[in-house]
């Protein structure tokens, strides 16, 4: 006799029952060698996936019913691991035999857009994939290249408030998702740097983010968190790159109250602290050149260097030293509300009314684009892609509420 059930979570019925019963399926944490499918296994599932079957046979794999959560996290790794697979939803529902109490078959669920459209959304999220590989090249070191791509997730998408988007290739066509979304994404992305990684979630917060291994040491980065919300045009976060579990931890508790800690067992330990707070000199993007992190300290309004590996920062040049802006009456702001942006030689930034290029080679500035503003109207950050720039105005450096954007064509030097 055949026993059908659907998973959809960690929590399986006791009872045998000859109906499809709904749970729940859980997000992979820590995959040791000993929780890998077997090869055989995998590439068989794989490529039945591929070709839509609706039903696997997974008789001659002598899969005890008593894994079924232990496999459930390894085929749902293998769902996140695999681009390909981006049309394949977790859940599943199986069916195994009462009599030897082995798994017996796999009925896979997909997304019937992703399904329909599968060329469409496979070169959307491939070539997605391949441009933030790319970007990544000016970084000389893997942690150059995590920090690259937390700074281009959190300054090219933005958090779905809507909570509907939660896969890597709608992501990609809307510019807009959920957690699930931007831990898959960047997954994708680690996986193709040769990144070792895990995703983690917590069923406690309902979030879920990335760990990372670098130099043999395992880090948190939440990549959803480094993207504010609402969205910010032209700000990356930083607090959130690069560190251990018990700060996460603390994280997660400033934002949600009476946690419970549900995921630092199931994880890699992350104990090293040496990132922690190194890189949250700037909200803005840092921006890589000849091998070199570059970043603008607001405060100081200077553009500086900064050894990613050390944390040792030089300035190069204070070029809003003697730029402010205005408050009213007579009054000035301390901070500068600049952007940061660059490509190749030059580095771009803000003044009230102008947008800058930096040449790092001629150590000079000169205006990019002069914007028309009313008389009250102050420039407060930016962001450029390709060549559009879209940028942030307001009368008060304080209302978020109250600014306002455009996009506008720009030739870039």
């Amino acid at each position: 006799m055949k026993i059908l059930k659907k998973y959809k979570s960690l929590v399986i019925a006791a009872v045998m029952l000859a109906a499809t019963v709904p749970v729940e399926l859980t997000t992979p944490t820590y995959a040791s060698e000993a929780t890998q499918l077997d090869a055989n296994l995998e590439d068989m599932i794989f490529n039945a996936l591929m070709a839509g079957d609706t039903t696997i046979d997974l008789s001659n794999f002598n899969i005890n019913i008593d894994d079924i959560d232990e496999f459930a996290k390894q085929y749902r790794t293998l769902l996140f691991d695999e681009l390909q697979l981006f049309h394949v939803i977790g859940d599943i529902s199986y069916s195994y035999s009462s009599r030897t109490g082995k798994l017996a078959t796999l009925t896979p669920y997909y997304d019937e857009v992703l399904q329909e459209n599968y060329d469409h959304y496979y070169n959307l999220l491939n070539n997605e994939v391949n441009k933030i590989v790319e970007l990544t090249h000016e970084g000389a070191t893997n942690l150059d290249k995590m920090l690259i791509l937390n700074d281009y997730l959190a300054t090219n998408y933005e958090y779905d408030t809507t909570l509907e988007i939660s896969d890597s290739a709608r992501l990609v066509s809307t510019g807009k998702g959920i957690c699930q979304a931007y831990t898959n994404l960047a997954k994708l992305v680690l996986n193709e740097l040769g990144i070792a990684n895990v995703s983690v979630e917590s069923y406690d917060i309902n979030h879920t983010w990335n760990m990372v291994e670098y130099e043999g040491e395992w880090y948190n980065i939440d990549f959803t968190w480094a993207d504010p919300t609402p969205n910010m045009i032209g700000h990356s976060d930083h607090s959130n790159f690069m560190i251990s579990n018990e700060r996460k931890m603390e994280q997660n508790e400033d934002t949600y109250k009476n946690l419970i800690d549900d995921w630092t067992d199931t994880v890699p330990k992350a104990t090293n602290t040496q990132f922690e707070d190194r890189f949250t000199l700037t909200s803005s993007p840092f921006v890589f050149s000849g091998g070199q992190a570059y970043y603008m300290d607001t405060t100081a309004g200077s553009i500086n260097t900064i050894n990613t590996a050390t944390g040792e920062t030089t300035v190069i040049n204070e070029v809003l030293s003697e730029v402010v802006w205005p408050a009213g009456e007579g009054y000035y702001w301390l901070n500068n509300f600049t952007g940061f942006d660059g490509s190749g030689d030059y580095l771009y930034y803000n003044t009230p009314t102008q947008i800058m290029a930096y040449s790092i080679s001629d150590d000079t500035s000169e205006v990019l684009a002069e914007l028309e503003l009313a008389d009250d109207e102050m420039l407060l950050n930016f962001s450029i892609k390709n060549n559009e720039l879209t940028y942030v105005t307001g009368t008060d450096p304080t209302k978020k509420s109250d600014f306002t954007s455009a996009t506008m064509e720009i030739d870039l030097f």
